[in-house]
């Protein structure tokens, strides 16, 4: 019951115009014809359009309306039911409204662009402005000094300065006063450009007064070599005149020209071929023309050892050697050549060596060498001091300096060290031992036996140390 009295107030309410007729409308007004589809002229699927200041309604609910409407008037969209709207606006269709839309007429076909007369992009067509009017800002012209690449709208007050090319350095000889824009063409000044001068470069375009600094009307011609027959030691100019007298100029020349004042390479020499001229010398020269005071007369040649290494000791000093080496097989003796011209032999064997020097017109044989890297014997262990509270001195013999092994024993016969060494003494510090006696033991034993065997020695001594 409600209901029902809620639809007949509304009709008492809303203007509902129901007829589908053409109509003239007044000036300020437009005719729109209201289209709702689905409309049964019932109150299920109608529009209604209320005017947004709160002044006329519309109630739609037959196929089609036509209205003279207000310029200016706006309505908002209302749709009940399964309705469907559109709007004609002179035959044409120009909107189709949802609920709650707002509509305004009459309708006009938006155009947009930028509408600011004073943008370079001012667009006269366009009636919605759409913010893309690009506006005067700096200067975009090129001709001027306040041209910015970056400009899209030149302001013409902003572009103030017209460029003027040019050199714009005062010290040029080109400098232009009215250039604001050096355009690289300077010609500065540099070197001398006066013919007046001794300075003078005919290449130079811009002077500088500060190159010129001989005047060609001061100078005195004439030759200025010291070493010229013609010196002239006045001349301040020295004008190519100078003569010389060529020739060798090296006292030591064979055709040495003690007048001439100009080497002019042609210096001949007797060649100096330097060495022992005495004929009856080890070492006379046939070649030689100039004594090099080095004759000598007599060879002598002995082996020393170095641990590994044997030596060649010769007199006179430096001379080399060929290496041999002698064994006896079933009482034959075989000789071996083992190096040749060295100095310095190492060899991979215990054996007996000689050396054979060749001096020119002398040679000799040294006497032969046992060589054996580990020492077999060394007479005796001479200990001092001896009780000792920390280091002990050792000596022994090692004529042939080779290596020399001994072993430290505590009184239990447990070993506790092992030395050796190359000389004739040796020191040792045994304070981190504790107080006690000790051996200090050589043993032949320990040595390898070369080609001829030798005799073995094992020797020890008692040390007491008393910290």
């Amino acid at each position: 019951m409600k209901l029902k009295l809620l639809i007949l107030l509304c009709l008492t309410i809303f203007f509902a115009a129901n007829t589908a007729k053409a109509q003239s409308c007044p000036s300020g007004q437009t005719e729109i014809d209201f289209v709702v589809i689905g409309a049964n002229g019932g109150f299920s699927n109608y529009i209604l359009l209320q005017e947004t200041t709160g002044g006329s309604s519309y109630f739609l609910n037959t196929i089609s309306v036509i209205e003279c409407i207000g310029d200016g008037l706006c309505y908002t969209v209302t749709i009940a039911g399964n309705a469907g709207f559109e709007v004609y606006q002179d035959g044409v269709l120009v909107s189709n409204p949802v609920d709650g839309d707002v509509i305004c007429f009459p309708f006009v076909n938006s155009t947009y662009g930028c509408t600011d007369g004073s943008a370079c992009n001012y667009d006269a067509s366009a009636n919605v402005d759409d913010g893309s009017c690009d506006l005067p800002s700096g200067c975009g012209d090129p001709l001027y000094l306040e041209y910015s690449s970056s400009v899209t709208c030149s302001d013409a007050n902003a572009c103030i300065t017209l460029i003027v090319n040019g050199c714009i350095d005062m010290t040029a000889c080109n400098y232009n006063a009215l250039a604001n824009v050096d355009d690289g063409s300077c010609d500065l000044p540099y070197g001398c450009g006066d013919p007046l001068y001794l300075e003078y470069n005919s290449l130079v375009t811009c002077s500088d007064a500060n190159a010129c600094l001989t005047l060609l009307s001061s100078l005195v011609y004439g030759c200025m070599d010291p070493l010229a027959d013609n010196y002239n030691p006045l001349a301040t100019f020295d004008d190519g005149s100078c003569t010389y007298t060529y020739g060798c100029m090296d006292p030591l020349a064979d055709n040495y020209n003690p007048l001439a004042t100009f080497d002019d390479g042609s210096c001949t020499y007797t060649l100096v071929v330097y060495g022992c001229l005495d004929t009856a010398a080890c070492n006379y020269d046939p070649y030689a023309n100039t004594d090099d005071g080095n004759c000598y007369h007599n060879i002598l040649a002995s082996i020393i050892q170095d641990g590994d290494n044997l030596i060649a000791a010769t007199t006179p000093v430096g001379l080399n050697a060929d290496w041999y080496n002698i064994q006896t097989e079933d009482t034959t003796n075989r000789t071996w050549l083992m190096k040749e011209d060295a100095s310095l032999f190492t060899p991979t064997f215990e054996c007996t060596y000689y050396i054979e020097v060749d001096g020119g017109n002398c040679n000799v044989t040294s006497d032969t060498y046992y060589f054996g890297a580990t020492a077999k014997r060394i007479g005796s262990l001479i200990v001092s001091p001896n009780p000792t509270t920390s280091q002990i001195n050792i000596k022994f013999e090692n004529e042939k300096n080779q290596y020399v092994y001994l072993h430290l024993m505590n009184s239990n016969g447990v070993k506790l060290d092992n030395f050796m060494t190359k000389n004739t003494k040796l020191d040792i510090d045994i304070s981190k031992y504790p107080s006690g006696a000790y051996y200090l033991y050589f043993d032949g034993a320990d040595s390898k036996q070369g080609c001829n065997p030798e005799d073995i020695e094992m020797i020890s001594t008692k040390i007491i140390l008393n910290k």
